[in-house]
């Protein structure tokens, strides 16, 4: 599979990949990316198959990669740098009315929240603001794992990362994803760290990425 074919694979997927090979435990892996265990599992068993290769191979507490996994992120970084500016939002909704969201529909319904701190407002928030328009957050759950249980079978809607939203989704036929109602607008972003790590490979590698594809202007439409 050649550069050109990773761009049409799941940018989803990818990010899973990516990260798996530099965290290599599924555990951190999960955490890095918001994601229970199980759906980085499942995610690595598509990969395995999408590639017919183990890529990453237990070796005690850790995963090694293949050298076909090696040679997969050589061609799968430049082939990210563009497609990782696009990953977008969605809402994880698991009502069964018919149709899209408008957004009186989205501003009326009861909202859950991803919140490490509890706090019940967050950017989509600031977004609604400046078209003069709020929702009405219930409660906040410190994972997106935990909004698939909340979720199903309510009037509850969650905004959350594109992969996160196709994560919960995979294998329910409860819940489902609709694009935002309304212009999401760019935040200015801050990057803190714990100064201990300043020098590690794994995480200096990560804040340049980050940087990099943060700091990059926006695709045209």
């Amino acid at each position: 599979m050649n550069r050109n074919d990773l761009r049409r694979v799941d940018m989803n997927l990818l990010v899973i990949f990516e990260t798996l090979m530099f965290e290599k435990n599924l555990t951190r892996a999960g955490e890095k990316l918001f994601l229970g265990q199980p759906a980085v599992s499942a995610s690595l068993a598509k990969l395995r198959d999408l590639f017919d290769d183990p890529l990453l191979v237990r070796n005690g507490r850790v995963l090694e990669p293949t050298q076909r996994a090696l040679q997969i992120l050589k061609e799968l970084q430049p082939a990210m740098e563009k497609k990782l500016r696009d990953l977008s939002v969605k809402i994880l909704r698991g009502d069964s009315r018919p149709g899209t969201l408008t957004l009186d529909d989205y501003c009326k319904r009861p909202h859950a929240l991803v919140s490490f701190s509890g706090d019940l407002t967050g950017a989509i928030d600031n977004d609604l603001a400046r078209i003069g328009r709020s929702r009405r957050v219930v409660l906040a759950v410190p994972q997106f794992a935990g909004l698939r249980a909340l979720l199903a079978g309510t009037d509850m809607l969650a905004t959350v990362p594109d992969y996160a939203a196709c994560a919960l989704i995979e294998g329910s036929s409860q819940l489902r994803a609709d694009n935002p109602p309304f212009d999401l607008n760019l935040s200015e972003l801050s990057m803190v760290w714990n100064g201990v790590n300043d020098n590690d490979p794994a995480e200096r590698w990560l804040r340049s990425k980050i940087v990099r594809h943060m700091s990059a202007p926006p695709p045209a439409h």
